[in-house]
């Protein structure tokens, strides 16, 4: 819960930031991490610089970041 004051304290804006993770995760990560994509936004954090993504298939493991990582990348890069 601390993450949230932390990051309400900086300024983001010239970060790219991109969000994945998947249905198969805990019941917690991704409305947690929707909820730090909201709060990104409420403080001015521009849609262009930020990715969501949450596939259903999607969990905490080595295979699904591989398959991930070459959209990230192509993103980050940009």
């Amino acid at each position: 819960p601390e993450i949230y004051g932390y990051v309400s304290q900086k300024n983001v804006k010239k970060q790219k930031i991109y969000f994945v993770a998947g249905g198969s995760e805990s019941n917690e990560m991704v409305p947690d991490m929707k909820k730090m994509y909201d709060q990104l936004i409420m403080q001015g954090k521009g849609k262009k610089q930020m990715t969501f993504k949450t596939p259903a298939d999607g969990k905490h493991s080595e295979w699904f970041w591989h398959r991930e990582f070459p959209e990230f990348y192509n993103w980050i890069i940009k």
